[in-house]
């Protein structure tokens, strides 16, 4: 199933995309390490097709894609002002079927062009910028450390005797 979904997903950018792309330049299209995206038949559409896949290092993505550090926080705050000025004009809480039109309205006032401008500039990707991402920002949790007797000084009882 995830070899069709990957050739689906890619299929659908190259159509949604070539009409304004120049056929003699490679278009670039960034994706996360999920399965569907990095499947043969992708990777190969994306080859016949002029297209270079460049895929974010495993748990960088939180860092690396633009949507999640500069969109989508605007967006919840704009999906929040579009349901109240829903609810104070209509007198109503929204229903099922009020929901795209908020939405709508909520996405027409986040993605604009200087939002996501915003959002690669954010990230390092334009105009480039290797300095944004930290080698903090990267290092292992704490949390998840292997040093374990840094965070359980104390002996853990065992069941085992």
């Amino acid at each position: 199933m995830d070899n069709k979904l990957g050739l689906e997903f890619i299929t659908c950018f190259n159509h949604m995309t070539e009409r304004t792309a120049d056929q003699n330049v490679p278009w670039l299209l960034h994706v996360d390490c999920h399965g569907l995206h990095i499947t043969l038949e992708l990777l190969s559409y994306a080859r016949d097709h002029n297209i270079i896949i460049m895929i974010y290092v495993l748990h960088s993505t939180h860092l690396c894609q633009g949507l999640n550090v500069a969109v989508f926080g605007v967006h919840k705050v704009h999906w929040a002002q579009e349901c109240e000025k829903f609810e104070r004009e209509s007198g109503r809480t929204i229903r099922k079927e009020d929901f795209l039109l908020v939405h709508a309205r909520a996405i027409q006032r986040t993605f604009k062009k200087e939002t996501i401008l915003s959002a690669w500039e954010k990230t390092g990707l334009r105009p480039f910028n290797p300095d944004i991402i930290t080698p903090d920002m990267v290092a292992p949790s704490t949390a998840m450390s292997t040093h374990t007797l840094q965070l359980f000084p104390v002996a853990q009882p065992t069941p085992v005797h």
